[in-house]
C-alpha cells in the first residue's frame, strides 16, 4: 500500500513539474521580451532551453513574471519555486520511512 501511495504521489509531482515547466516557459517568454525587445518568436526560442533547467528556470520565471506581469516577488517566488520544495519533502519523507521500516523489521 505504501508503494502505491508513494507511485501516485510521484505521478502527481511529474505532473504538476510539467504544468510549472509550461507556466515558466510563459514568464521567461514575457520577460525576454521586455528586457531585450525582442519578437515573441524569438523571445520563445531564447526561452525553450532555460525553462526546464533546474532552478536557472524558476528564478528567470521569478523575475520574468514580476517584470513582465506585475506580481511581487514572494507571489512568484511561491509559485515557482513550489515544486522544488514537494520534492524536497517527499525525498526527506519517504526516505525517513524508509530507514524506520528498516529499523523496525
Amino acid at each position: 500500500m505504501n508503494r502505491r501511495i508513494a507511485g501516485i504521489f510521484a505521478v502527481m509531482l511529474v505532473i504538476l513539474y510539467l504544468i510549472m515547466g509550461v507556466v515558466q516557459f510563459f514568464a521567461i517568454i514575457a520577460g525576454v521580451h521586455i528586457w531585450w525587445g525582442i519578437g515573441w518568436l524569438e523571445a520563445a526560442i531564447a526561452s525553450f532551453a532555460l525553462t526546464y533547467t533546474p532552478l536557472v528556470g524558476a528564478a528567470l520565471s521569478v523575475v520574468g513574471a514580476v517584470s513582465a506581469w506585475g506580481w511581487n516577488y514572494i507571489a512568484a517566488a511561491a509559485l515557482f519555486f513550489f515544486p522544488y520544495i514537494l520534492y524536497f519533502l517527499a525525498l526527506v519523507f519517504f526516505n525517513f520511512i524508509i530507514v524506520c521500516r528498516s529499523f523496525l523489521w
